[in-house]
């Protein structure tokens, strides 16, 4: 899911991988703004106030 405004972007994505027996799966956060990129990975102790994406019309 991204959100755009002019320049900044900001892009909210998952990633699971199951491969050799190992499960992965990552949120992150990509804030970019002109040439600035700042990227965060949320641990699995995050939690959001927004609803879930189903809820939206």
């Amino acid at each position: 899911m991204h959100f755009s405004y002019d320049e900044t972007k900001v892009v909210i994505s998952d990633y699971h991988s199951e491969e050799l027996g190992t499960l992965i799966q990552e949120y992150s956060v990509t804030f970019t703004q002109g040439d600035n990129k700042q990227y965060w990975l949320c641990n699995d102790k995050s939690k959001s106030t927004l609803p879930a994406i189903e809820d939206f019309d």
